[in-house]
């Protein structure tokens, strides 16, 4: 089940470095204007420390620019999974089980694009709540071996909570027409409190504007 579920998130990551590839080509517009873009993204995410393996990254935003495009407020709904499987126990009492630690957040922010060409790098400042749940597994009460407890069951214990949130980074962005751009964005998220951890972020983004 990890195996596939990592699989699909690294797919999805390059399907969309392809598509972004493939921009290059094709792109013969910037963008002129200010005035509103949404967008979705989609890709792949792994904790710094390695905990958990690589997770899924999705959100969804809405950005407006007031005056000029170079500068935008962006108001983002996210989600990242994990899924991973913890092996428990030493010899007849070893156990295997599957961990879930998925988070929801809310957050707004800045986003500074550097130019007004068809290739556009940009940067972005964001910060709101961050709402997980995770799942922790544990050996339930057995005998000790070689300094270690061990049972042939497992407990687990489920925790929910708000902690507060700040991610930044950055990327490239390709015009492909008029109203659309594919862009490929790297972000760390750095969450305080219950989880206390830096996320790094990795996803294909695509944004969409109307016609002027």
């Amino acid at each position: 089940m990890k195996k596939i579920y990592q699989s699909s998130a690294v797919f999805v990551v390059v399907v969309g470095m392809i598509l972004a590839l493939s921009g290059i080509q094709t792109a013969f517009a910037g963008e002129r204007t200010s005035g509103f873009s949404s967008g979705v993204n989609a890709g792949v995410v792994r904790f710094f420390d390695g905990d958990l393996g690589i997770g899924f990254s999705g959100r969804a935003f809405l950005e407006y620019a007031p005056y000029i495009h170079e500068i935008a407020l962006r108001l983002t709904g996210g989600y990242f999974r994990f899924q991973d499987e913890i092996t428990l126990g030493q010899g007849a009492f070893t156990s295997e089980e599957d961990v879930v630690f998925e988070d929801f957040y809310l957050t707004g922010g800045l986003v500074y694009r550097f130019s007004r060409g068809k290739m556009v790098p940009f940067g972005t400042l964001n910060l709101g709540v961050y709402h997980y749940r995770k799942e922790d597994v544990s050996s339930a009460v057995g005998p000790v071996i070689n300094g270690t407890q061990v049972s042939p069951f497992d407990t687990v214990d489920f925790r929910e909570g708000n902690d507060f949130g700040v991610n930044a980074g950055g990327g490239l962005e390709f015009f492909t027409s008029n109203t659309t751009s594919i862009s490929m964005e790297l972000l760390v998220h750095a969450i305080f409190g219950e989880v206390d951890n830096q996320v790094l972020d990795f996803t294909a983004m695509f944004r969409f504007f109307p016609e002027k």
